[in-house]
């Protein structure tokens, strides 16, 4: 698990700490008498997929492969968090180990309506001056001599976006990798006729079953560990499917739509192979149905936020304000529920793909070799509403949106353990170049958690506390949610969230919302507690330590 004699000598120097008594036990064991190889390590990261719908799908036996070499062989954490719960955001904090508010892209959308996320400012280098995009998990870990490739989806306007010194954006690559297939916006939100620039050319996929984007991609994946076994160095290798995210057809039905609840009728097409499963046939095999909760097409919203809604043109147009909870339209039994249905079924049948593909890369793995010396995550970059609330998508501070699953399987990890800890997305960089025995050039707001994979129940594991963070941004989407920051604590008796929504966009810095949830009583935050103002002031004051947090500070606050 550690990279050599030096990295070994650092940990004998931890002995000294009772914090890191137990790594540093395993560290010293591991490196008796001749140093060990530096780990592989794969990241495979599902889209939009939810921990209610990972556990339906674990526990009805449809992910085999998942359940067999990642949960039964590695550690489940069963209280992981993302902190922004947005592709882009959540895919840069991935990268960096940094909440939004350091890594500086704060949205899906850029401030450039017609530009996605990617073109945060600051985020690729531009005139000149570099970018944060310069410094991340995969630049410190191709410097510290590992053989880098990336495979799928990564942040959203890709492709459309690129540094100013880059001609033809489709060809861009991004620094700290060996070998590049980045799906290329906006087809990567479609399963076939989509286009992956292959390190520097794009390539077009088809219509056939055999261009199936997850199965592409799994091939991609396996060519790179072949690749990567025949030389010298360890490897890094990340991949990230659309799957379960919704298809995107014709991105124009998505701006001039009017109908909030038109999201319903999206759906993923599942592989072929496993289309039966949602044919409604059940003789043939069928998908599980739609896990109805109390807080489904919630009755009474008068406890969440409101604000005014847009009635934008039917041409795009920009939104102008945001789009609040309790300014949701009820569900429609008639329509909108068959569609919800349908929506959930396909998204559940389209991980079975994601399940082959994690099947594929272990047996490759294994064929090879190196599945000993191989430290395997697993995980999603957010979660996903299913009508709770009145809700569909994510972004919101709301259980279902920001809790995702994560499993790991590394070498000396304790096999078939779950941990309870609080872990956030902010946790996997540092936890990678742990791992690599590779130091960051800067200091994270997230902390390694190599420890609890061989001690899942360390019981001074810090973290009680963290941020959530959501801006408005106005784009061409028809209905944005607004700026909201949230406090999420977990720890011995106190389990609850404070969420201050921001919807005044002339007074940004003053919430128009305070929502509070006791979730040891309220499970499934159905009844906002109203708070009195001392409450409030208090807690606007340890959000605001949150949001200016950096590095080690932020450890620091989510230890109170």
């Amino acid at each position: 698990m550690f990279k050599n004699k030096r990295i070994c000598a650092r940990y004998k120097v931890a002995w000294r700490s009772a914090k890191h008594l137990l790594l540093s036990c395993l560290a010293i064991l591991m490196c008796a008498g001749s140093a060990m190889a530096s780990p592989n390590i794969v990241v495979i990261i599902a889209d939009d997929l939810s921990k209610d719908a990972f556990d339906t799908l674990v526990q009805g036996g449809w992910l085999p492969n998942i359940q067999q070499y990642l949960i039964s062989s590695g550690v489940r954490f069963e209280n992981a968090f993302v902190t922004n719960s947005q592709c882009c955001p959540s895919r840069a904090t991935l990268l960096t180990g940094q909440y939004s508010h350091n890594h500086g892209v704060f949205s899906n959308q850029s401030p450039d309506p017609l530009q996605g996320g990617i073109a945060w400012p600051g985020w690729l280098p531009k005139d000149g001056k570099p970018g944060r995009n310069e410094s991340t998990v995969a630049t410190w870990l191709q410097a510290a001599g590992y053989h880098t490739g990336f495979v799928g989806k990564y942040l959203n306007g890709y492709g459309n976006v690129a540094p100013d010194t880059v001609s033809d954006p489709q060809t861009y690559i991004p620094p700290g990798w060996s070998v590049w297939n980045g799906l290329i916006d906006p087809t990567t939100y479609r399963v076939y006729d989509y286009l992956i620039n292959q390190n520097g050319t794009p390539v077009y996929y088809g219509t056939t079953e055999a261009e199936y984007q997850t199965d592409v991609l799994t091939g991609l994946a396996i060519d790179f560990i072949q690749q990567s076994v025949t030389g010298q160095e360890p490897f890094f290798l990340t991949v990230t499917p659309l799957a379960p995210h919704l298809e995107v057809i014709n991105i124009m039905d998505i701006l001039t739509g009017n109908e909030p609840r038109d999201g319903f009728g999206l759906t993923i097409r599942p592989a072929p192979r496993h289309a039966h499963l949602i044919d409604g046939n059940n003789a043939n095999g069928e998908m599980p149905g739609l896990q109805i909760k109390p807080s489904f097409n919630e009755a009474d919203l008068s406890d969440k936020p409101s604000c005014p809604a847009p009635l934008p043109p039917v041409e795009p147009a920009v939104v102008a304000d945001p789009y609040c909870v309790a300014d949701r339209l009820e569900i429609r039994a008639d329509l909108d529920i068959p569609n919800l249905e349908r929506q959930y079924k396909s998204m559940l049948a389209s991980m079975l793909s994601v399940d082959d593909m994690v099947g594929t890369i272990v047996n490759e793995l294994e064929t090879t070799g190196v599945l000993p010396n191989t430290v395997i995550i697993f995980m999603s970059d957010n979660g996903w509403f299913y009508g709770e609330h009145r809700l569909l998508g994510k972004e919101l501070a709301y259980e279902e949106s920001i809790r995702i699953p994560l499993a790991i399987r590394a070498p000396g990890a304790h096999a078939g353990a779950t941990a309870q800890q609080i872990i956030l997305n902010n946790d996997i960089a540092p936890t990678i170049a742990e791992l690599a025995g590779v130091a960051p050039p800067y200091d994270p707001d997230g902390q390694g958690i190599s420890s609890l994979l061989v001690d899942p129940v360390n019981a001074s594991w810090f973290r009680k506390s963290f941020l959530v963070e959501r801006w408005f941004v106005p784009s061409l989407i028809k209905f944005e949610s607004p700026t909201l920051f949230a406090w999420r604590k977990k720890n011995g008796n106190s389990d609850f969230v404070y969420i201050a929504t921001h919807a005044d966009k002339d007074n940004p810095g003053t919430p128009t919302h305070h929502e509070f949830y006791d979730l040891r009583a309220d499970q499934y935050q159905v009844n906002s507690i109203p708070l009195s103002d001392a409450i409030i002031q208090g807690s606007q004051s340890f959000l605001l330590q949150m949001r200016l947090c950096k590095g080690a500070r932020c450890r620091e606050v989510e230890a109170l």
